[in-house]
């Protein structure tokens, strides 16, 4: 039907971009919310700042979804919060940015 919303299947979240997690400076994830987390990378390098912001451009800001993975997290569904992200860089190899996760409803089993 033209107004149903799509669920996603398990293989499409499959193939879903991840977001790609800094190799180097101090990552958290925080849970501020039911479905929402706050991702705080600080003293990162500018090469994984510079990947942050090409991802968060390719997403279009919150537009689309992404898988996020981490050794310690899983998100197999979500998009980046509404609002402004800065990605700042205090030196050349000590950058930082902030983000808001929304994760999105699961696929159904």
């Amino acid at each position: 039907m033209p107004d149903e919303v799509q669920q996603y299947t398990s293989d499409d979240l499959e193939k879903l971009d991840v977001f790609p997690l800094p190799v180097s400076g101090i990552i958290t994830l925080k849970q501020t919310g039911a479905d929402q987390y706050l991702i705080d990378c600080t003293n990162v390098s500018g090469a994984d700042i510079k990947r942050m912001e090409d991802f968060y451009e390719r997403m279009k800001g919150a537009l689309h979804s992404f898988r996020y993975e981490s050794s310690s997290h899983r998100l197999p569904h979500c998009r980046f919060g509404q609002g402004t992200v800065e990605f700042i860089q205090h030196a050349p190899d000590r950058c930082s940015v902030r983000f808001t996760l929304v994760i999105l409803p699961p696929y159904p089993a």
